[in-house]
């Protein structure tokens, strides 16, 4: 039989290994996370979760592989229209003359496409968070747009942070913005953040490591609205008798 002794030492040695090998990997964390980048991520990040309604327009281009193997871009252009706590407005006109609006409050959310020639309803998930998760998972509204609208948008954000960087300060237009970068093992994306006292987004980048069509989206956004106006019938919307009714997933295809 092993003696405790043994078995005592033979305890202290695999304490002494896991230990080690979490040092080396919280080490090797640190190495990969910019302290500066972080903290302007997080503080653009819990800026925007303060805001109690506002608005935001961008310029939106996918880059994906086609079958043939070409790279083809969609453009569109969204704008957001969010009172919280569980107000949405999302309008998005395609390039290609398609068009969808979606409004969501604390009874239904609704979905309608090409001036309202189908729809589609449901009753809404009662929260923003809730919301956005649809936008995300039915509509097909990907991120890092309909991020912006969670309500804790850093808490979000830090668990899916693997390597983050400061690039550096640049001009945007004619702002100063703090460049970021960040990926982890299924996306990089990088986030231009306005270096002034209002620290809203201005420009994302996000590259889906993963996608079959090496999906890659870029969005500008060139308006930023902090209070807009309360009219509860922005967050709603009358369907016409003679839709085509449909899911939210049929909706975005």
């Amino acid at each position: 039989m092993v003696s405790d002794t043994r078995l005592r030492v033979g305890f202290w040695i695999f304490i002494g290994t896991l230990m080690s090998l979490i040092s080396t990997a919280v080490a090797q964390e640190s190495a990969n996370i910019d302290a500066r980048a972080v903290a302007e991520m997080k503080r653009s990040a819990e800026f925007i979760a303060k805001l109690e309604s506002y608005h935001f327009r961008a310029r939106m281009l996918e880059d994906r592989i086609d079958a043939s193997g070409q790279v083809i871009e969609h453009g569109s252009v969204r704008s957001f229209f969010v009172t919280r706590p569980d107000r949405i407005r999302v309008e998005i006109e395609h390039d290609s003359g398609d068009s969808l609006l979606f409004t969501a409050n604390a009874k239904k959310v609704v979905g309608t496409r090409n001036s309202g020639t189908d729809f589609a309803e449901i009753d809404s998930p009662g929260s923003l968070d809730g919301v956005v998760d649809l936008l995300i998972m039915e509509l097909g509204v990907r991120p890092p747009l309909a991020n912006l609208v969670y309500s804790n948008l850093w808490r979000v954000l830090r668990p899916r942070i693997e390597s983050a960087s400061y690039v550096g300060e640049v001009k945007l237009g004619s702002a100063r913005c703090h460049h970021l970068a960040f990926r982890n093992e299924d996306v990089d994306w990088q986030i231009w953040i306005d270096a002034g006292k209002q620290p809203l987004p201005r420009r994302l980048v996000i590259h889906y490591k993963t996608d079959p069509g090496g999906l890659t989206v870029r969005a500008s956004i060139d308006e930023w609205k902090l209070k807009i106006a309360h009219d509860p019938s922005q967050f709603e919307q009358k369907v016409r008798k003679d839709a085509n009714k449909m899911s939210l997933s049929e909706m975005a295809k």
